[in-house]
């Protein structure tokens, strides 16, 4: 789609608005509630009979959740470009990788976003939380904007920016800095209430980005509430945390990159400890693990607060709430940690959608939901159609109840394999998740050419912990074929925005 349709799609969608208006209906607002790091396996609404989640929990069964549901890209910077592009990373920014860079004046994303979609049919738009993106808010249609202005995960002492858009404005980089002293979270909540309470007589789109559950966790980085939620002994551990002898893996660098804020960007170049940073006798997976469920039931408290202020303003059953993330978490699983690979506790995410004004609420194992799906769902549901330019595909169709699944049932993901630290990825991988099965192949390091067609291939049914590849053995040859042919056909039709900018990756 070029400016020009963008204008007049964008046109009709206004009028159509206003029609409504005249009418006495008001159209649906919109909240995205994207959080960080976030799988489901903690979730009780995904089967987790150990956990405290009642919010999300209470979303889930008040809305419609997707069993799987998928990140694109399993890192920050292009899963969030994702959400707002509806584009595969690779036409979006032209990269797979996470970039080293915030809100910097570089090239805005190429086609009209989600909030610029939205913002020309009447909604006014606001991004609260994490941003990440290499792009100023500002250029990709936002109105209002409060995020932090470093990249280096703190929730304690962390700077914010604030600014609101005026005529003629274009950068964020006028508004006001102040540091949070306190938990940001909290501070971000606070703005969400009041720019949700401020616009609550039109229509909106908020873009609510929940930073929990991303390290720093555990004593010193979350209210004791939370560090003291969960013991040790509470924890159940997935299958693949341990080793060939069945021990459980351990990484000792990274345990200390989890709990304590600055560790990674002080020794990932091979500086030494500095007084301190020395573990707890007989810290242990169980123990990192207890403070990620803490940070999780903290999400879920923010969850929580995001729905209260939708009830207390009147407007919760005429808001879409979106609730997804951009990634999910390793936590030992296969001896990796963090994020960006295949593996399921990396691309695993929860998706769940609720609109009580407009489509009813269920769930479903037969249609695998992504990111890239967020935009066009969205922007069907609030009736203004899917532009061509977005890659993603509606699943409006299945939330109202109108088919069981799409003609394209699975998705496909990048990983490039976290970078600058001792395990990353030789190659990136490029895979395709469907219902049951999972394929996955390598490519060069320029992140295109093929080196490997065949080195994944798992039935999660009968493997859901990926203890077993199948790839290469023979095993189910008609539906690893299947799905070979897919994703390659895929990666042979899907662009890449050639970006003469390059910025540093992290």
């Amino acid at each position: 789609m070029n400016r020009r349709e963008f204008v007049s799609t964008s046109a009709l969608g206004a009028a159509a608005i206003a029609a409504a208006s005249c009418r006495g209906e008001r159209p649906p607002n919109v909240v995205v509630c994207f959080t960080d790091q976030l799988r489901p396996f903690e979730l009780g609404c995904y089967g987790n009979p150990h956990f405290r989640t009642p919010h999300i929990d209470r979303l889930a069964r008040e809305g419609f959740r997707f069993e799987v549901g998928v990140t694109n890209s399993p890192v920050c910077s292009p899963a969030r470009a994702t959400l707002l592009s509806g584009q595969y990373a690779r036409t979006c920014t032209g990269s797979i990788r996470n970039v080293g860079s915030i809100g910097g004046q570089r090239t805005r994303l190429p086609d009209p976003t989600l909030p610029e979609i939205l913002a020309a049919a009447g909604y006014t738009t606001g991004h609260v939380g994490k941003w990440h993106v290499h792009v100023d808010p500002f250029l990709l249609g936002f109105d209002y904007a409060y995020y932090p202005v470093e990249i280096p995960h703190r929730y304690y002492g962390r700077p914010m920016r604030e600014a609101v858009r005026e005529e003629g404005k274009l950068s964020t980089e006028t508004g006001q800095d102040a540091v949070v002293e306190g938990f940001m979270p909290h501070a971000a909540g606070e703005k969400m209430r009041e720019w949700i309470r401020a616009n609550r007589d039109r229509p909106f789109f908020l873009n609510y980005s929940v930073s929990l559950p991303h390290m720093p966790i555990g004593p010193g980085n979350l209210p004791r509430e939370y560090v003291d939620m969960y013991s040790r002994g509470d924890v159940v551990l997935r299958d693949n945390v341990y080793d060939e002898q069945g021990r459980l893996h351990r990484d000792e660098w990274w345990f200390k990159v989890y709990t304590k804020w600055d560790y990674f960007w002080r020794t990932r170049g091979g500086a030494p400890d500095a007084p301190g940073d020395a573990l707890p006798d007989g810290f242990d997976l169980k123990d990192l693990t207890a403070y990620y469920w803490g940070a999780v039931s903290c999400t879920d408290d923010l969850v929580g607060d995001l729905m209260l202020a939708l009830v207390e303003n009147g407007i919760a059953d005429n808001t879409i709430v979106v609730l997804s993330a951009d990634h999910g978490e390793l936590l030992g699983n296969h001896g990796t940690y963090n994020k960006d690979r295949l593996y399921e506790e990396a691309i695993r995410v929860p998706m769940v959608f609720r609109y009580p004004d407009g489509f009813g609420h269920g769930a479903t194992v037969d249609q695998v939901a992504s990111n890239v799906d967020i935009a066009p769902t969205v922007l069907d549901a609030c009736g203004l159609g899917v532009p061509a330019h977005m890659q993603g595909q509606s699943l409006l169709p299945v939330l109202s109840g109108n088919r069981r699944a799409l003609d394209r049932r699975h998705c496909f993901i990048e990983a490039a394999g976290y970078q600058g630290v001792s395990y990353a990825m030789p190659y990136s991988m490029m895979g395709v998740r469907s219902p049951t099965h999972k394929y996955g192949i390598e490519v060069e390091e320029d992140d295109r050419a093929v080196r490997n067609p065949a080195a994944v291939f798992h039935d999660l049914r009968a493997d859901p912990f990926e203890l077993d590849n199948l790839a290469g053995r023979g095993v189910q040859p008609e539906t690893a074929a299947a799905l070979r042919d897919s994703l390659l056909d895929w990666h042979r039709s899907t662009r890449w925005l050639e970006v003469a900018d390059e910025l540093p990756h992290l």
